[in-house]
């Protein structure tokens, strides 16, 4: 079913006390139509470590990805 309407937003806010994931974690969009667009990413730490960037490992971009931004 695909969704009609404006594009919804979503926030992440997380922190995780340990030494990394056993795997990371990948924001990614189905296809070339079905993006995910402007995601924005802010006071994500990992290990006591600020997420600034994408970073293999931990918190990755895959395809079909426009506009990630992190703070």
């Amino acid at each position: 079913m695909l969704r009609r309407g404006p594009p919804r937003a979503a926030r992440l806010r997380q922190r995780h006390g340990g030494q990394g994931s056993p795997s990371a974690a990948v924001i990614r969009g189905h296809d070339e139509k079905r993006k995910v667009r402007n995601v924005r990413i802010e006071n994500v730490t990992v290990g006591g470590k600020r997420v600034t960037g994408p970073e293999q490992n931990l918190l990755e971009t895959g395809p079909f990805v426009e506009g990630a931004t992190y703070k």
